[in-house]
């Protein structure tokens, strides 16, 4: 996969994250004044925070799959289906021995998708 990120893109990246973290931080502190301070609240201790803190997590799989956020936003992506080298090599870069990742691979074959049964186990 190539992309070409531009400075300007960088830039938009960075005030886009900038710009979230601190609509978290003013959430937060609306909620409890002593959010984010040294024995400050806690979502066990204080439900106000619960309602701020939330996470999200996206699995992203297949062709053409892209997730943006913002507006004006173009986004390619390639994958290059039956590259089991290069499948294996992805799974040993997250933790997978090389046998494991070799039977993963397998399974993968064998099931025809990632919602098999032996993939799944």
């Amino acid at each position: 996969m190539h992309q070409v990120l531009t400075t300007q893109m960088l830039r938009g990246l960075v005030d886009s994250i900038r710009t979230a973290a601190l609509d978290f931080a003013i959430e937060l502190q609306l909620a409890n004044p002593d959010a984010g301070s040294v024995g400050g609240p806690t979502i066990e201790t204080d439900p106000k925070v619960a309602s701020v803190v939330y996470n999200v997590t996206n699995n992203v799989t297949g062709h053409g799959t892209n997730i943006a956020a913002g507006s004006s936003i173009t986004q390619t992506s390639t994958v290059n289906a039956g590259d089991r080298d290069g499948l294996r090599e992805e799974l040993t870069k997250v933790g997978l021995d090389e046998a494991s990742a070799e039977e993963f691979a397998n399974a993968l074959d064998t099931d025809g998708s990632v919602e098999g049964p032996r993939v799944s186990r």
